[in-house]
């Protein structure tokens, strides 16, 4: 994939398909790029098999099928595949825990929230409202994820200052006085 800094090249790379064998730091803005378009289509073929086998699905299932056609056909644009990545992303747990692992402790929050968000609020509005088409989607995503910075501030409810919020959306306090 297309390093983010062009000042180091990478002569090495894992050939091996286990997702906890790869180091992917940064994989949302890098999978974002153009230049990675290549890259989508795998990683949403491997996220389908780990899928099929964390949860026992046959891959001859017709909607597991349908999926992979839908990946290795031509007829998939750009959007649509990350739109699938994103979605893909929301139920892998072995690739969002590769992905923890890979990034650096200073990111490791703002990826927890990132995926928190995807699945409570992007992906369930993206599912449910009829005018959110995979573009919105894709786009939605990508601003939530430059723009959606990890917040220190006083809980609501209780006054403490351990809880952290994301600008993009009001959630509740999980702080131990308040569970």
């Amino acid at each position: 994939m297309q390093p983010m800094s062009m000042s180091m090249p990478m002569t090495c790379c894992n050939t091996q398909t286990s997702v906890h064998k790869q180091h992917l730091p940064m994989l949302i803005p890098r999978i974002l790029m153009s230049v990675n378009e290549t890259h989508i289509s795998t990683f949403c073929t491997q996220s389908l098999t780990r899928l099929c086998t964390e949860y026992a699905l046959a891959e001859e299932n017709a909607t597991i099928e349908c999926i992979n056609s839908l990946i290795n056909g031509e007829q998939m644009s750009r959007t649509d595949a990350l739109a699938l990545f994103f979605l893909l992303l929301n139920i892998d747990t072995q690739l969002k825990e590769c992905m923890m692992v890979s990034e650096a402790e200073a990111q490791r929050g703002k990826l927890t929230n990132f995926c928190m968000n995807l699945r409570k609020h992007l992906v369930p509005e993206f599912m449910a409202v009829d005018q959110c088409n995979s573009s919105t989607f894709v786009t939605r995503c990508s601003l939530f994820r430059k723009s959606a910075k990890l917040l220190q501030s006083k809980c609501k409810d209780c006054s403490t200052t351990e809880n952290k919020r994301y600008k993009l959306f009001d959630v509740a306090c999980h702080c131990e006085e308040c569970k």
